[in-house]
């Protein structure tokens, strides 16, 4: 029982996390969470295929988007602390601070983190209550051909340099 909910709610998160720039999601979100602007134009494909394909009816997609600006405000304040925290931490890390101060700040990017990780999962099942068992079924297929995929897509990417 326990897999199937886990399943799901993954399955639900990436879902509330493409459709999210359907409903005005902010510049400058982290990439793990949204599309890039530069990805815009194939997203918006993706987003369209996905309620084509879910068939959602216009209240329906009235609910997600008012799930979507709920939400908006506390992720976008929780994803520009998140960014500053890491900017902070990496700072930290090139300078001499002690030992302490890393591990605190560290523990501080862990818990926005979390944080983040809550606001989606809270998000995803207001999301998860609008569909009706054939979309969440359906949806959880079409994420499940996604994630087959996905290796193939991590092979387009251009490779890191390598370390020295």
């Amino acid at each position: 029982m326990f897999k199937y909910f886990y399943a799901a709610s993954l399955s639900m998160l990436t879902l509330a996390s493409i459709s999210a720039p359907v409903f005005a999601v902010p510049s400058g979100t982290p990439q793990s969470v949204y599309a890039q602007a530069g990805e815009k134009p194939r997203t918006d494909r993706n987003r369209k295929d996905f309620f084509e394909q879910l068939n959602l009816s216009e209240t329906q997609k009235q609910q997600i988007s008012s799930i979507r600006q709920k939400y908006r405000p506390n992720i976008e304040q929780t994803s520009e602390r998140l960014r500053t925290a890491q900017q902070d931490l990496q700072k930290l890390m090139a300078s001499d601070a002690s030992r302490d101060q890393i591990l605190a700040k560290y523990q501080q990017v862990g818990n926005l983190r979390q944080d983040m990780e809550r606001l989606r999962f809270q998000s995803m099942l207001d999301i998860r209550d609008v569909l009706t068992t054939a979309q969440r079924q359906e949806l959880e297929q079409m994420m499940q051909q996604r994630r087959s995929k996905k290796p193939e897509l991590r092979n387009d990417r251009p490779q890191s340099p390598a370390p020295r």
